[in-house]
C-alpha cells in the first residue's frame, strides 16, 4: 500500500482500490474502500492534505545563492524592502460560506454584472513591519489612455513606480539605513536597465531571488494575508475602500514569523521571546540567590 501510495499520491480512494485490487487479485486478498483507507489511515500513518506546486525548473543552488548573498549584505532586518505584485478579482474576496437550515440549500441572491472595478492590480512594497501603505499603487483593468489608474502592469508603469514610490522611501545601503536592500523576483518587468539604475543611484543594493521560489519570498505570504482580509470585508464598499480596510492586516509580529519562515537572517526579537528570555533570566537569578544564601549559611 505504501509503494502505491508513493508512486499515485494524487490518487483518489477509489483509484488506489483500482490499482490494488489490479495488482493483487485473488479473492482472498479483495479489500473494501473502508478497509483501505483504514489502511492508509491507521497502518501506513499517512493524510489527505493540500498539496503545493512546486516547479520543476526550480534550482536548489540557486536558492541558496540567494540565502547566502542575503546573508552577507544583511546587517538589520530592517534594510530589506520587499517588491511585487498581486493580482485581485472578484473572486478573491468572495465569502462561499454561509448559513443556512440544515436540509435547505445555501443561495444568496446577488446582482450578477462585470465591473472594472472587481478586477484589479496591486503593486506593492512591503518591510518587517508589513506592507507599506503609502507605496501599494492599484491598478485597475480599462484603457489606461483615459486614466493613469488604469491599464496593466507593464515594464514603464513599474518603472514609473521605482521612481515615485520607491526611491523616495529608500535609505542608503553603505550607512546600513533601513529600506537599503531591495529585493524583486526575476518577471521580465523587473529587468529593465533603467529600473536597475534608479535602485542602484538610491544607493540601494538590488537583489533577485531565486526563480520559482515564491516560498522564500515574504512578500508572497503578505499577499495571501491580504486577500483573505480582503473576505472579511463587506461587499456594499468600493474596491478602494476595501484597500484601505485591509492593506494593514498584515502586523509586525506577522511579518517577522514570516521572514523567519523564509529563512530570512538579522531579526529582531518578537514579544514572546522577549518574555521568555526575561523569564529565564529572573529563573536563573532566582536560583543564583538561593545559592549564595545556602553558601552564606555554611560559611557562617
Amino acid at each position: 500500500m505504501k509503494k502505491i501510495i508513493n508512486h499515485f499520491p494524487q490518487y483518489y480512494l477509489d483509484e488506489i482500490s483500482d490499482v490494488f485490487h489490479a495488482k493483487f487479485s485473488k479473492e482472498e486478498w479483495k479489500k473494501s474502500d473502508n478497509d483501505i483507507w483504514r489502511c492508509i489511515h491507521n497502518k501506513c500513518n499517512y493524510r489527505l492534505k493540500v498539496y503545493t506546486e512546486i516547479a520543476l525548473q526550480r534550482d536548489e543552488q540557486e536558492r541558496n545563492h540567494f540565502r547566502y548573498a542575503l546573508k552577507l549584505m544583511t546587517t538589520n532586518a530592517d534594510q530589506i524592502l520587499l517588491i511585487d505584485e498581486t493580482n485581485r478579482d472578484k473572486n478573491a474576496a468572495r465569502r462561499r460560506r454561509m448559513w443556512a437550515l440544515r436540509g435547505q440549500r445555501a443561495e444568496m441572491r446577488k446582482k450578477f454584472d462585470v465591473s472594472e472595478d472587481d478586477d484589479y492590480c496591486m503593486i506593492a512594497s512591503g518591510d518587517i513591519t508589513g506592507l507599506i501603505p503609502d507605496a501599494c499603487e492599484l491598478v485597475f483593468k480599462g484603457d489606461n489612455n483615459i486614466n493613469v489608474a488604469r491599464g496593466t502592469i507593464d515594464g514603464d508603469r513599474f518603472l514609473d513606480y521605482v521612481r515615485y514610490f520607491i526611491v523616495p522611501c529608500v535609505g542608503n545601503f553603505l550607512k546600513d539605513e533601513p529600506r537599503s536592500i531591495v529585493i524583486m523576483d526575476n518577471a521580465s518587468i523587473h529587468n529593465k536597465e533603467e529600473i536597475k539604475r534608479l535602485i542602484n543611484e538610491a544607493g540601494v543594493m538590488l537583489l533577485y531571488t531565486a526563480r520559482y521560489s515564491p516560498d522564500i519570498n515574504p512578500i508572497e505570504y503578505y499577499f495571501h494575508q491580504y486577500k483573505s482580509s480582503l473576505k472579511r470585508v463587506r461587499g456594499d464598499v468600493s474596491a478602494k475602500e476595501r484597500n484601505q480596510m485591509c492593506i494593514n492586516c498584515v502586523s509586525k509580529k506577522d511579518a517577522i514569523n514570516t521572514y523567519k519562515h523564509c529563512g530570512f537572517p538579522c531579526l529582531p526579537a518578537t514579544d514572546e521571546e522577549d518574555d521568555d528570555a526575561a523569564a529565564t533570566v529572573a529563573v536563573l537569578l532566582y536560583y543564583l540567590n538561593k545559592c549564595i544564601n545556602v553558601i552564606m549559611i555554611i560559611v557562617s
